[in-house]
C-alpha cells in the first residue's frame, strides 16, 4: 500500500538487519539473562569443588611424603625449631615434601587465593621478617625468586615458611612455656600433645596437617577475615581463612596419621588450638 506521492508506509514495527524485532530481541536478552542467573551459581560451586579437591590432593602428597620420611626416620616427623604459628614450617620439612613429589604450590590451598609461594613474604618468610637477603624494598608482590636460600642444613631447619595449611607437629626443643601452651583441645578427651611421631594410638583419627581455618573470635559468628598476623609487620598484610563462601568458613580437608584426607564441614569444627587467634578443625 501506498501513501500519495508513491512514498511506501514505513513498517509498524521495526527490524533489524537480522530481522528481529526489538521485543524480540529484548526476549532473547531476558531468557539469556535468566539462563546466566541459574548457570553462574552452579559454575561457581563447581570451580569451588574442583579447588577444594585440589587442597585435598596437596594435602594427600604432604601426609605421604611425612609417612615416607617417618619411615626411614624410625617413626620420628620432621620437627621445627623456629616458627610460633600453626602454619610456620622449617624449610628443610619442605624439602622433605618436594623430594617426595610435590612442589612449591603443595603448600598453598588454592581457595585462598591471597598467599602463593611465588610470593616472598610467605615463601621465604623468616627472611622476609629479619631481613635476610631479600630486597630492601620488599612488597606482596616481591617474587620468591628474588630471594636467595641458605644451603646450610642447619640453617634450612632454623629459617621457616609460612604456608597455607596448620602443621600439628610438635618443636625440636620447646621451651617450659611453651609446653605448657602447646596443647590441642580435643573433647571429651584431655587436650594432647603436638604430633612428634606417626606411631601414635588410632592415626586414623589423629589429625596431622589441615585446612587453615581462623578467627578472631571463639564462636562461629566470629569474623574470619582480616585477621592481624604476622605480615602486619612486613607489608600490612592480613590472614584469612582457607574455605569460605559469604565470609564464613565452610569446612576444610584434614590429613591424618595413617595418610588418608577428609574433608570436615564448619558444624563439626571447634576451636583446638586458642593462641594469638582461634584455631578451628
Amino acid at each position: 500500500m501506498q501513501f500519495l506521492h508513491g512514498k511506501s508506509r514505513k513498517p509498524l514495527i521495526h527490524r533489524d538487519r537480522n530481522g528481529f524485532t526489538l521485543i524480540e530481541l529484548l526476549v532473547v536478552v531476558s531468557i539469556i539473562a535468566l539462563l546466566v542467573s541459574i548457570l553462574l551459581p552452579a559454575l561457581m560451586q563447581a570451580k569451588e569443588q574442583a579447588r577444594i579437591t585440589v587442597c585435598a590432593s596437596n594435602l594427600h602428597t604432604i601426609g605421604t611424603s611425612l609417612w615416607i620420611y617417618a619411615s626411614d626416620n624410625e617413626g620420628n616427623l620432621p620437627l621445627n625449631q623456629n616458627g610460633a604459628w600453626l602454619w610456620d614450617i622449617a624449610y628443610y620439612t619442605t624439602d622433605v615434601v618436594i623430594r617426595a613429589g610435590g612442589d612449591p604450590d603443595t603448600f598453598y590451598c588454592p581457595c585462598d587465593g591471597h598467599k602463593s609461594a611465588d610470593q616472598l613474604i610467605y615463601w621465604n618468610f623468616y627472611q622476609a621478617y629479619f631481613n635476610i637477603g631479600v630486597p630492601s624494598n620488599l612488597t606482596i608482590n616481591t617474587p620468591s625468586s628474588a630471594c636467595q636460600e641458605p644451603d646450610d642444613p642447619a640453617l634450612r631447619k632454623s629459617y621457616y615458611r609460612v604456608t597455607g595449611y596448620f602443621w600439628l607437629l610438635d618443636k625440636q626443643n620447646p621451651t617450659s612455656w611453651e609446653e605448657q601452651y602447646r596443647k590441642i583441645n580435643d573433647p571429651p578427651n584431655p587436650p594432647r600433645d603436638f604430633l612428634r611421631k606417626t606411631t601414635v594410638r588410632f592415626p586414623s583419627a589423629m589429625e596431622m596437617v589441615v585446612d587453615a581455618t581462623l578467627s578472631i573470635q571463639p564462636n562461629p559468628d566470629s569474623v574470619f577475615t582480616e585477621i592481624p598476623g604476622g605480615m602486619l609487620g612486613v607489608v600490612q598484610l592480613y590472614d584469612r581463612t582457607n574455605h569460605l563462601r559469604d565470609g564464613k568458613p565452610t569446612g576444610g580437608n584434614i590429613t591424618f596419621v595413617d595418610g588418608h584426607v577428609e574433608l570436615r564441614h564448619f558444624d563439626d569444627m571447634i576451636v583446638r588450638y586458642p593462641h594469638a587467634h582461634y584455631n578451628w578443625w
